[in-house]
């Protein structure tokens, strides 16, 4: 339908035309407004700060893993959970999407190098260490039991693990990143 003024007389141009090129530009900008909220958090419900969290202190010796690079990964399990699954269903969660709620992180380690990383506590169930080994071994797994400490010190050599849960240093003495 043709616009017209007051006097009946047909304006030039369509005026509906007019505002759809107008808004067209605005409605280009609608998604690329949405992402930017999304990527930087906006429309998120609030979250709670994290509650209390577990010190980790790594050392892997230069002969970890025959010098290769390997994973750690660590998750709140129950003693059932822990006694009963293989290396190959604890290796599955390192990439696994959607990722498993039960995993508190996992991290790749470094031969010769030394680590620090903070995990929540969780509130109920023991955690465990998984060491994903190209060559599993004997001592790929640890379960710490209840009452979990504030901090485990973890020294790693050629295939077995050692873990401390002492006073931090006690493992390693107190020049862990000193030298």
């Amino acid at each position: 339908m043709a616009a017209t003024d007051r006097s009946g007389s047909l304006l030039k141009g369509n005026t509906s035309d007019r505002r759809a090129v107008v808004h067209k530009p605005l409605l280009f900008l609608l998604p690329v407004l949405l992402i930017f909220l999304s990527a930087t958090g906006c429309g998120k419900p609030w979250q709670t700060a994290p509650g209390p969290q577990m010190l980790l202190r790594i050392q892997a010796m230069p002969d970890a893993n025959r010098g290769r690079i390997f994973y750690m990964l660590v998750r709140e399990t129950t003693e059932k959970q822990y006694l009963t699954e293989s290396y190959a269903e604890i290796a599955a969660l390192v990439f696994s999407e959607p990722g498993d709620p039960s995993v508190l992180g996992v991290f790749s380690l470094v031969p010769g190098k030394k680590a620090e990383f903070r995990v929540a506590i969780p509130e109920q169930n023991p955690v465990a260490f998984y060491f994903l080994f190209t060559e599993p071994s004997e001592d790929w797994n640890h379960m710490m039991p209840l009452p979990l400490k504030p901090s485990y010190e973890i020294l790693i050599q050629e295939r077995s693990v050692t873990i401390d849960d002492r006073s931090p240093g006690d493992l390693f003495g107190t020049s862990f990143f000193g030298g």
